[in-house]
């Protein structure tokens, strides 16, 4: 008749599998908490896990919109800064600006950035 093995035993095989046993797992509560730590990270690890890459470019996609609006007001800034003796298109650039702004202030005021 086999032998059970113990939780112990799956334990500290778990813990020789992911290389991170060491004399302080002899304290269970360690042991068992170190283990699971081990496995959060793995699961949450996008090379790893495709969850965790989907979560990666669902966050990555929330961004974009307000990346394009402030390098919009980026590029409208030294816009017009280059064009200080031309106050036409210092009034073009002005509009774009705020244009930027308000494109901001609408998604965090319509809560797009809360998903």
């Amino acid at each position: 008749m086999a032998s059970r093995r113990t939780w112990k035993d799956a334990v500290e095989e778990g813990l020789i599998v992911a290389g991170i046993l060491d004399h302080t797992h002899s304290d269970p509560d360690k042991a068992v908490k170190d283990l699971l730590n081990w496995s959060e990270a793995v699961v949450l690890d996008p090379a790893v896990s495709a969850r965790a890459q989907k979560l990666v470019e669902q966050g990555e996609a929330k961004q974009r919109p307000y990346i394009a609006a402030l390098e919009a007001l980026h590029e409208a800034v030294r816009g017009y800064f280059r064009e200080e003796a031309n106050p036409e298109r210092q009034a073009s650039r002005i509009a774009a600006m705020r244009h930027a702004m308000h494109t901001v202030t609408d998604m965090q005021q319509t809560g797009e950035d809360d998903g």
